[in-house]
């Protein structure tokens, strides 16, 4: 769960809620890692593997209407910060230890 916290940028104990709240949801699936019993996998389900990816075509729809009228350097701009933006997060701990 520790991997999946990091990679999400929040912490462990968020990371388990989150991951619960998918299980009950019937979206992924938990399961204690045969060879290290410390380690959860957690896979999709078909019910989770449809949901995703209408909620990406949502996403990918939302977006191109909110910037259907920007202009090319606009975007541009906005690709150099947000890109500048997520490496920075990604650098940042969500903890400061």
């Amino acid at each position: 769960m520790g991997r999946l916290a990091s990679m999400a940028h929040m912490d462990v104990g968020m990371a388990t809620r989150r991951v619960q709240a998918l299980v009950d949801a019937g979206l992924v699936t938990r399961r204690t890692d045969p060879s290290d019993g410390r380690v959860s996998v957690i896979d999709t389900t078909v019910d989770g593997e449809r949901a995703a990816g209408a909620l990406h075509q949502v996403r990918r729809d939302h977006l191109a209407r909110a910037l259907s009228d920007w202009s090319p350097a606009e975007l541009h701009q906005f690709d150099r910060l947000l890109t500048k933006f997520l490496s920075d997060t990604k650098k940042t701990p969500i903890n400061e230890t």
